[in-house]
C-alpha cells in the first residue's frame, strides 16, 4: 500500500504525460491514490493498537488484531472509495492535480488516526518505563520514537495542506 502511495504521490507521474491525458490521471489515478493513503494510514494505527495491546499484556486484544488484518485493507479501499465520490481532482496547469473541495475525510482520518496512534504510543513509553528492565526499555522507546515520526513525516504535510 505505501509503494502505491509513494508513487502517485510523485509529481512527474502526472509530468510526463500528455495534458490532454493528465485530467484523466488526476479524476481516476488519484481515486487509488487515496486508497492506498487510507489502507497506510490505518495499517498505521494497526500497528499503534497492536503495540499499545502488547505493552498492556492484553493478549485477546492483541489476539484480535492479528485477526483484523484483512479489515484494514478493506477499509482502507471502502474509505478511498467514498472518498472519491466525496471530493473530485481536476488538473491545474498550475498546482498539476488538486481537489475541487476540501478533503474532510482525509483531514479527519488522518488527525484521528494520528492522535489515537500517539496516545497509544506515549502510553507504551510509560509502561515500558514501568515495568521492564532497561535493555528492554530501550528497545521498546526506539520503537515508540520511531513510528510517530514516520507518521509526522509521511501525513504531516497532507494535514497541513
Amino acid at each position: 500500500a505505501a509503494i502505491g502511495y509513494i508513487i502517485m504521490a510523485l509529481p512527474f507521474v502526472s509530468q510526463q504525460l500528455k495534458p490532454q491525458h493528465r485530467g484523466l490521471v488526476c479524476q481516476h489515478g488519484y481515486n487509488w491514490f487515496r486508497c492506498f493513503r487510507f489502507i497506510s494510514v490505518l495499517q498505521e494505527l494497526h500497528i499503534a493498537s497492536s503495540f499499545l495491546f502488547e505493552a498492556l499484556r492484553w493478549t485477546s486484544a492483541f489476539r484480535w488484531a492479528y485477526s483484523t488484518i484483512p479489515a484494514v485493507w478493506v477499509g482502507g479501499l471502502l474509505l478511498g472509495l467514498a472518498d472519491s465520490a466525496l471530493v473530485t481532482w481536476d488538473y491545474d496547469p498550475e498546482w498539476n492535480c488538486k481537489p475541487e473541495t476540501i478533503d474532510w475525510l482525509t483531514v479527519v482520518v488522518l488527525a484521528v488516526c494520528g492522535v489515537v496512534s500517539f496516545v497509544a504510543y506515549v502510553v507504551v513509553l510509560y509502561q515500558s518505563t514501568k515495568y521492564s528492565p532497561g535493555s528492554a526499555q530501550r528497545v521498546q522507546r526506539r520503537r515508540a520514537a520511531v513510528y510517530p515520526v514516520n507518521f509526522i513525516a509521511t501525513y504531516g504535510l497532507v494535514l497541513v495542506v
